[in-house]
């Protein structure tokens, strides 16, 4: 009966690459750890977000963690890629947001790319993964200089602080999640590869920003 059992879970969690349904994902693990997640994003944006900024970061987040649930449920196609990527490089270039949201030079650059990167992602100026996730660190290099500029200052934080810390922690994570894509890291075979433990480290690096943008309001 155990082996069994343990055998119902492995179905259950096991990818689903060339016919994926509702029922039968494409990633199992990613949508159903995606859809709690986003909806704990949601509460936690009801209670917690009070300003123009922390709303940006929250629901963009929230919108990620949807197209991402889309995209690791069905088959990506062109739709499903454009919005998934689109959706990172806004996450991407949000997480500074709640910090510098008053700064209108940087909001200006921000707001800049994050066009851009519509332009970019709809007609697939990135043709592989290698050049978007070069996009993605050269995005996440804008976001971490204004973070650290103007952000931290706007808070009463120094390079040293705990919340440099925090952001320091959260990037080490992003930058992570890059190494594992990049790599293909994984643990089990058409289970937990390189999907799952990308995004396990995201939601880490995701957690520790959403704290840090929840408690130090601007």
């Amino acid at each position: 009966m155990r082996s069994l059992h343990i055998a119902d879970i492995h179905a259950l969690l096991v990818h689903n690459e060339e016919k994926p349904t509702i029922k039968s994902p494409r990633h199992p693990l990613v949508v159903f750890c995606h859809l709690p997640f986003a909806l704990c994003i949601l509460i936690a944006y009801l209670f917690m977000a009070t300003t123009l900024g922390q709303t940006i970061l929250f629901l963009v987040t929230f919108g990620l963690y949807l197209s991402s649930m889309a995209y690791h449920a069905w088959r990506p196609n062109r739709f499903l890629r454009f919005i998934d990527q689109t959706m990172i490089s806004w996450f991407v270039l949000a997480t500074p947001v709640p910090f510098v949201y008053q700064n209108t030079d940087s909001m200006l650059i921000l707001g800049t790319l994050a066009t851009l990167s519509v332009f970019s992602k709809w007609y697939q100026w990135e043709p592989n993964f290698e050049t978007g996730s070069v996009v993605f660190l050269c995005l996440g290099g804008v976001s971490t200089f204004l973070m650290l500029t103007v952000g931290l200052p706007n808070i009463g934080a120094d390079l040293q602080s705990f919340e440099a810390a925090s952001v320091y922690a959260a990037i080490l994570f992003f930058v992570i999640k890059l190494v594992i894509y990049h790599y293909e890291i994984g643990l089990i075979r058409n289970v937990v590869e390189s999907p799952e433990l990308g995004h396990f480290t995201l939601s880490i690096g995701v957690v520790v920003i959403l704290y840090l943008a929840a408690t130090c309001p601007v």
